[in-house]
């Protein structure tokens, strides 16, 4: 089985993250979804399509965590789904999260002795979440 397969094209337009590579906790690139964003009611059902493809869980107490936030002004940001945790292995992850503000972002947390994953992620609105 192709664990990297991405099941629909990605539009480059919502690109979050272009094979990154991250060791550390931190907030990931701002998507900015444009001035006229505005679904309306508890936002529009996006998944962050997130493809990993190298991961470290050498020592065994590695843990990654990934969220979708969301702002209105770029600078306060909030929780827009779940925290998905990992499991220890490449392949793609779909991230929940229901967008109602202009600003989007994917941010990790990455804990134990030698952290390292490497992905790309996608912000895809044709997720049937609804």
């Amino acid at each position: 089985m192709d664990t990297t397969f991405i099941p629909t094209p990605q539009d480059d337009k919502l690109i979050m993250e272009a094979a990154v590579t991250k060791t550390v906790t931190g907030t990931g690139t701002v998507l900015d979804l444009g001035i006229g964003f505005a679904p309306g009611g508890v936002g529009q059902p996006n998944v962050a399509v997130t493809q990993i493809t190298a991961v470290d869980f050498t020592t065994g107490d590695e843990s990654y965590k990934l969220q979708v936030m969301e702002s209105s002004d770029n600078a306060s940001f909030t929780q827009a789904g779940p925290i998905i945790t990992l499991a220890p292995a490449v392949g793609v992850v779909a991230i929940p999260a229901f967008i109602s503000k202009r600003y989007v972002r994917l941010d990790y947390t990455l804990g134990g002795t030698t952290p390292s994953i490497t992905y790309n992620a996608w912000l895809n609105p044709n997720c049937g979440l609804a």
